[in-house]
């Protein structure tokens, strides 16, 4: 009996010697293979700059690239298709992966961005533009340069059509706060304005007569704001007396007001006295609510004498394009006739005392601007053509 416990302990021991052995085997694999797995995790694929260069150089022989901006941690490039789209594309320097562009704006201010993009959009562009970009299908591209962003604005349609490039340049000083590499600023910088009219450009003046008129005037306002135009409100002073408000808002926009006289007289048909008087309880009604003294005059009718302008330290202002808006109230013949006579340096009149004229006005403005003509007030045109006005002599045009 004793011999056999004997032969059993020795076989249980025998067999947990054994099981120490292989345990101690598997663990030893497992540590192994724990330090191998930390060796391979340690070993970083290192990409240098050499490799950064053959990577842009491949780039550059695929993409046509035209523009590459170095942003430190990244490059950004900025290539021309065939069909004369851009494409761009963000390298990580780092790593030489390519990013989307919008990974470069911090997840959190995405939002605030994009408020960003569409205030800065609306102030360059008209409303027209703007709302092609929001409502139909195109591709924006972007373009970081070291201290702006350029975005592009490709494949989107517009009512009415408009064939020039769209672009929006954003100041890094707009949008440091959401940028995640340290960009450039300027110390001076402006905003892209529609209101920054260029010389070049074909350019007329539309002044409207017989004003102010309550919510017609008010309607007008919007409307050349909404095209980033601006125009002429020869105003009468019996007028002005009881729509101080609009007179305001008038001058508070970027619009212009001259003298329509105080009740619309004939000039021709009432004394030197008589017409002193209109101009200048004209003068004096704006000047009580603005604090300003008019400059222009618009004698109605266009009737005028040598002897009466020579009288007067304004500047008088007739027109050489007329619609005859009064007589005309057809929208669609009003809209035809402004185009076909938006030649360079006119003045168009109007009124604003018309719903016709408003509505041509509302259909006209954006057929001007996709055909790149610019609408100024009449001061503004007179600057553009390089035209300096002086006393004692009419002014039909500003060729």
């Amino acid at each position: 009996m004793s011999k056999n416990r004997s032969k059993v302990f020795e076989y249980v021991l025998i067999t947990m010697i054994s099981l120490l052995v292989a345990a101690s085997f598997v663990f030893f694999n497992l540590d192994h293979l724990k330090k191998k797995s930390k060796t391979v995790k340690s070993e970083k694929i290192v990409f240098t700059e050499a490799d950064l260069n053959k990577l842009l150089d491949d780039y550059k022989n695929k993409y046509n690239i035209i523009n590459i901006h170095n942003l430190n941690d990244y490059t950004s490039l900025l290539g021309v298709k065939e069909d004369n789209y851009y494409e761009s594309f963000i390298i990580d320097n780092k790593t030489g992966k390519e990013i989307e562009p919008l990974s470069l704006i911090k997840k959190d201010k995405i939002a605030e961005f994009k408020e960003k993009e569409d205030y800065l959009l609306n102030l360059k562009y008209a409303a027209f533009i703007v709302k092609g970009i929001k409502t139909t299908n195109g591709k924006k591209v972007y373009e970081f340069k070291t201290n702006e962003l350029i975005i592009y604005y490709q494949g989107y349609t517009y009512d009415p059509s408009y064939d020039k490039e769209i672009n929006l340049h954003i100041n890094y000083n707009e949008i440091a706060d959401y940028l995640v590499f340290n960009p450039v600023l300027d110390e001076l910088y402006e905003n892209e304005n529609g209101y920054n009219y260029d010389s070049n450009k074909i350019t007329v003046a539309i002044s409207f007569d017989d004003g102010p008129n309550n919510n017609n005037t008010l309607e007008l306002l919007k409307v050349l704001d909404e095209n980033k135009m601006t125009a002429t409100f020869f105003m009468l002073g019996g007028k002005m007396v009881n729509q101080k408000e609009i007179v305001k808002k008038v001058h508070n926009s970027l619009n212009e007001i001259g003298s329509h006289t105080y009740s619309h007289i004939n000039m021709k048909k009432v004394s030197l006295k008589d017409i002193r008087n209109e101009l200048d309880n004209t003068n004096a009604t704006y000047k009580n609510i603005i604090g300003e003294d008019l400059k222009l005059v618009r004698p109605p009718y266009g009737s005028f004498t040598k002897d009466i302008i020579s009288n007067y330290n304004n500047y008088f202002i007739l027109w050489n394009v007329d619609t005859n808006d009064w007589r005309y109230k057809d929208v669609d013949y009003l809209v035809d006739y402004i185009l076909e006579n938006a030649n360079d340096g006119n003045i168009i009149l109007m009124h604003d005392s018309y719903e016709t004229s408003i509505e041509a006005v509302k259909r006209v403005l954006p057929l001007l601007y996709a055909k790149d003509i610019q609408v100024v007030s009449v001061s503004t045109l007179a600057k553009l053509k390089g035209k300096t006005m002086s006393y004692g002599q009419p002014y039909y045009s500003f060729k």
